[in-house]
């Protein structure tokens, strides 16, 4: 019992608050000279004093410096956690935004398909790679979605329905190695074919093939659908000529077409459904 109490701090605190209680009391009444017990006492004393003051304030700083810290964290993580919603927020109205872009081409594309319905499709899978060369979309002859029916985005031309389930179909992308399109230049009209090439699928490009003899071909040119075959309307942009292979003789010639579709980020198409 002893032995706990001499631990304790509370204790020690009480004997010394006595002791300073005694002391005032002792010395409180004027006189000449002190007892030599109350001079032991006063040596002994005033350093505990002064160490007791001293650690009581070092424990009051320290307790206030926690406390502190602890406010701040507390603000920290508010804050945090503020700037975590307003990102969110800001990617929402940004999506948002990027959204309603879309949806202002695909009404600009409507007007020039005035026999066709448009129907808007998102892509749900593609092959493995980094293009869409064969990629499903979200409709199918439930909405009226059949196949050899036209596939396009505000940039122009992507492919056709190849395949068609009542809830999804497969559609072939222009750069696909089976893919071909009846083509014009949009300047001279001259006719022209494009098809996908397997050895430029990396870089997604395609060719353009079948130049008739005469014909000028320039970096630069644009090409659209000509309308002949039956599955593409025409005046759809196809691409621009960026590289011409002019060493071969005329009926050998072809040229290189970067598409005006991004094939690596497709979202969304459009299946021009005939009326």
């Amino acid at each position: 019992m002893l032995a706990r109490l001499v631990k304790n701090k509370l204790f020690w605190l009480v004997v010394v608050t006595v002791a300073s209680l005694a002391t005032l009391s002792a010395t409180s009444k004027p006189r000449d000279n002190l007892m030599f017990y109350e001079k032991a006492f006063s040596y002994l004393y005033v350093p505990i004093q002064k160490g007791f003051a001293y650690t009581t304030g070092n424990v009051q700083e320290m307790f206030s410096y926690f406390n502190d810290a602890k406010v701040l964290t507390d603000e920290n993580e508010q804050l945090k956690l503020k700037a975590a919603q307003l990102e969110d927020e800001v990617r929402k109205l940004s999506g948002l935004q990027e959204e309603n872009e879309r949806l202002r081409e695909v009404l600009r594309v409507k007007g020039k398909f005035d026999n066709y319905e448009m129907v808007t499709c998102r892509i749900i899978s593609k092959e493995t790679g980094n293009w869409f060369n064969i990629f499903t979309i979200d409709k199918g002859t439930n909405d009226g979605i059949d196949y050899n029916m036209a596939v396009i985005t505000p940039k122009g031309l992507a492919g056709k329905v190849v395949y068609s389930t009542p809830d999804s179909s497969k559609v072939m992308a222009i750069i696909d190695n089976g893919s071909y399109a009846s083509a014009r230049f949009s300047k001279t009209r001259d006719l022209v074919g494009i098809r996908g090439d397997l050895t430029l699928n990396d870089q997604g490009l395609i060719r353009m093939v079948y130049i008739p003899v005469g014909v000028q071909v320039s970096e630069g040119d644009i090409v659209e659908t000509s309308g002949m075959g039956g599955i593409f309307p025409s005046g759809i942009m196809i691409g621009t000529v960026v590289k011409v292979d002019n060493d071969k003789p005329q009926l050998m010639r072809s040229a290189l077409i970067q598409p005006a579709v991004d094939f690596k980020r497709l979202e969304e198409v459009v299946v021009l459904k005939r009326k």
